[in-house]
């Protein structure tokens, strides 16, 4: 909290900072902490945090682009050069143009510090959302539009990085054009957007989308339901006027791993209302007829209560054959969430889960537990993310069920060409312990092919 000074000693060796941290994680630091002309803390936690959030995001997500482009031998020029039709490809051109547009705009008018949030916006939504949503699309698919689509992406991000993290920016660019005898990003052409291409109503819908899925996921959490067990439905609240499409409902529906998607315009049915008498302010008018009130008001809608209140400001009620008239004063109403829904409610917004589990619902979900485990001992016996195996399976009770019902997409998810499941002891030899959902569960993969 002091000026540096050499005098007091707390002075920061800056060949320290560029030997350990690099010139890169340095300025990207003092472009995206503050504006120039502001005073600012200058600490290694701060670097190392900054360098966490923005630089290691990005070399993640390049690195991500760079497995999958390798195991499909996709390079450059291969596939569709314009517009798809997917809704996260024509999503995230969208972003990329409107950021190209804002890095422009902010660098022309001397603000930096605007120039770095709106490129670690970006990236923050590429990986977060765009990379997450489309890992299925990465994987052995017929349509390389996904490749093509975070290739541009990437390339891009590298040319807007450059005046900022010269080194990174470098480093990227020449590996995204390998072999297309470019020299450096620094001899680039700055980057050019098209208004064209700038979805608002997309962008504001996918905006709703990722809203709705963090309270989904926040229901989740409240419920303590882990996130591979498949639900039946969640119910959306919207506001009057705002509306999804269908593309939107299943990016939303196959994020929270839900079946179907309900939108309803009002919680009424996902919530009950309870109605409790303000014993101060009508004992002194009801006297001896309170307790009658108060047992005819546990029968009572809460629901009914709040709609008279909304049109005509009272809710009469008759008491021992005399009609009583109750103001919101005179009333307290609370709101009991469903025992069987989760809800996670944000202003005018919710997101409400059914919890309700039948034993198909169950089985997929050991299932996708399965897939968990068997990806991480594919990782714990030094497997490459391209190796196909023969599985060998021992387990019974839920986890074997599982296998019986879901074993051929089991084994398309952890790359199994063949797939067996025993649960006699003597077909046991050469197989590995685990466990999922605390059962015990034993495995043997024999790599068929090298990928």
């Amino acid at each position: 909290g002091q000026k540096m000074s050499k005098s007091r000693g707390n002075v920061i060796d800056p060949w320290t900072i560029l030997d350990t941290k690099g010139a890169d994680a340095l300025r990207w630091y003092f472009f995206s902490a503050g504006s120039p002309w502001t005073n600012r803390r200058v600490y290694e936690e701060g670097i190392d945090e900054s360098t966490r959030r923005f630089i290691l995001t990005l070399w993640n997500t390049y690195s991500f682009f760079v497995t999958y482009a390798n195991i499909d031998n996709w390079s450059p020029g291969a596939g569709p050069s314009g517009p798809t039709e997917h809704v996260l490809d024509r999503w995230v051109r969208s972003r990329l143009n409107a950021t190209v547009r804002d890095v422009t705009e902010a660098l022309e008018g001397f603000d930096a510090l605007a120039g770095a949030q709106a490129i670690e916006s970006f990236v923050d939504d590429l990986s977060n959302w765009y990379v997450r949503r489309s890992r299925a699309r990465f994987w052995k698919s017929d349509d390389s539009s996904a490749h093509v689509t975070l290739h541009e992406c990437l390339l891009t991000v590298s040319k807007l990085l450059a005046p900022f993290c010269p080194f990174l920016s470098e480093n990227l660019y020449g590996n995204l054009v390998a072999g297309q005898g470019r020299v450096s990003v620094h001899l680039e052409d700055w980057p050019s957007y098209e208004d064209a291409a700038i979805d608002k109503v997309l962008d504001s819908e996918m905006a709703l989308a990722r809203k709705l899925v963090a309270l989904g996921r926040s229901s989740r959490n409240d419920a303590k339901i882990r996130v591979r067990q498949p639900l039946a439905r969640a119910v959306v609240l919207l506001p009057a006027g705002e509306t999804l499409s269908g593309q939107a409902i299943d990016q939303i529906a196959d994020e929270l791993n839900v079946k179907r998607i309900e939108v309803v315009a009002t919680l009424d049915n996902l919530i009950r209302y309870s109605v409790t008498p303000n014993f101060r302010t009508l004992g002194p008018r009801l006297g001896s007829t309170m307790p009658r009130l108060k047992t005819l008001l546990s029968d009572v809608d809460g629901a009914s209560v709040r709609a008279a209140f909304d049109a005509a400001g009272v809710y009469e009620i008759l008491v021992d054959g005399a009609v009583v008239s109750l103001s919101p004063d005179d009333l307290e109403i609370r709101a009991e969430e469903h025992e069987e829904m989760a809800l996670t409610q944000d202003g005018a917004y919710a997101v409400a889960l059914d919890l309700t589990l039948n034993e198909e619902l169950r089985l997929e979900g050991t299932a996708r537990e399965l897939v968990r485990a068997f990806n991480d001992q594919r990782k714990a016996i030094g497997l490459a993310i391209a190796d196909r195996i023969r599985l060998t399976v021992q387990a019974t009770g839920i986890p074997g069920e599982a296998m019986r019902q879901h074993g051929d997409w089991i084994a398309s998810e952890v790359l199994a060409i063949e797939w067996n499941l025993t649960d006699t002891a003597a077909d046991s030899a050469g197989l590995q312990a685990i466990t999922v959902e605390g059962l015990p569960v034993n495995v043997y993969m024999e790599v068929v092919s090298r990928g």
